[in-house]
């Protein structure tokens, strides 16, 4: 029997790295810059993390974000449908992912 803790454990460890890295890269963006953008790396990952049900690296990408930053990005609300992260894991099915945002105070009232 093989052993794959050790290489999930590598895996998530990477895919850490890959999150931290990026984010390293992207630190002369402002943080006061409008959340509303798109390009802002942010959102980006964020987003993307909640359509994969990444739990761990949301977590990882949450916890790496100043109060002020983390409460904007998890409240954004996209302007082309309106979701917000919480609408989307919700509708997808995404209970861990429901959880971690409930847990870091998402507005369930965003509409």
């Amino acid at each position: 029997m093989s052993d794959i803790s050790g290489s999930e454990a590598s895996s998530e460890s990477d895919v850490e790295s890959v999150i931290l890295e990026e984010m390293n890269e992207n630190d002369d963006i402002d943080e006061n810059e409008e959340l509303n953008n798109e390009t802002n790396p942010n959102l980006i990952n964020y987003m993307n993390l909640i359509k994969a049900n990444k739990v761990n690296d949301l977590i990882t990408l949450l916890n790496s974000l100043p109060d002020l930053v983390k409460s904007d990005v998890i409240n954004y609300q996209n302007p082309i449908d309106g979701f917000t992260g919480l609408n989307t894991a919700s509708n997808n099915g995404h209970i861990e992912i429901v959880k971690v945002l409930l847990e870091n105070n998402a507005n369930v009232n965003i509409r």
